[in-house]
């Protein structure tokens, strides 16, 4: 599995260079100037909400003509795309699309793929980054509870729908709570994943594989990598 020992431009995914301190700078895609704290070796800056929008668009164009009937294997490629970083808030995004795009390839309903995912990342884009220290939940957690709520149809209304999605949710939280900060959105989707294919296959009728060990290839990008103190780490996985 390859590394990416640094953040990649959304423009020409060069590598990205890193400035000690703010430099006024237009955004490459939309012209509105921030104050930058990095541009790319071609001198590209992309503002947040831009780099966000194209690694959304990103997440979803792979989703679409992947045709992976497992979420493991899917959540890791999205992991791997240039445009999706060490940290951020297209996790909340990146756990609910691989789980949907599994979900339709093993019941047969690709065509309502566009859909789901376009709902799905219009949720998740109300969970901000930083919501596990500041809410207290995980946005891992939030999105499996976001793809369990869509394929239920649950409304603040609903009785089972409204309970199965609340659960699904609470375990990811929990099992991400346990193991203690700091955050690391890679090991927090990895949690949730386990939980929410193990839990998918009782209440979905789901097939997925529920991984026993996930070996961790993204920590040398992880400056607050727990090493062996997490399940992930690779010599900890092998065990």
């Amino acid at each position: 599995m390859p590394i990416k020992l640094l953040p990649k431009c959304p423009v020409c995914s060069e590598d990205k260079i890193f400035f000690d301190a703010g430099e006024t700078a237009s955004c490459h895609l939309c012209g509105v100037r921030f104050e930058a704290y990095d541009t790319c070796q071609n001198g590209h800056y992309v503002c947040p909400m831009c780099r966000q929008k194209n690694t959304r668009q990103a997440i979803i164009a792979h989703c679409l003509k992947s045709p992976q009937r497992q979420p493991l294997p899917l959540v890791l490629e999205l992991m791997e795309l240039p445009e999706v970083a060490m940290h951020g808030p297209e996790h909340h995004l990146l756990l609910a699309a691989a789980l949907l795009t599994a979900y339709a390839h093993e019941k047969n309903k690709t065509e309502d793929l566009p859909k789901l995912l376009d709902e799905a990342n219009v949720r998740s884009l109300g969970v901000p980054g930083g919501a596990c220290g500041a809410w207290g939940i995980c946005g891992a957690a939030v999105s499996s509870g976001i793809y369990m709520s869509i394929l239920t149809e649950a409304s603040p209304y609903s009785e089972d729908e409204w309970k199965i999605t609340g659960q699904l949710t609470a375990r990811c939280g929990h099992v991400i709570s346990r193991e203690g900060g700091p955050r690391c959105c890679k090991r927090d989707t990895f949690l949730s994943l386990i939980e929410a294919t193990a839990y998918s296959n009782a209440v979905l009728d789901t097939h997925f594989d529920v991984p026993d060990s996930i070996v961790c290839a993204f920590y040398p990008n992880n400056r607050e990598c727990k090493r062996t103190a997490c399940a992930f780490f690779p010599v900890r996985a092998r065990e």
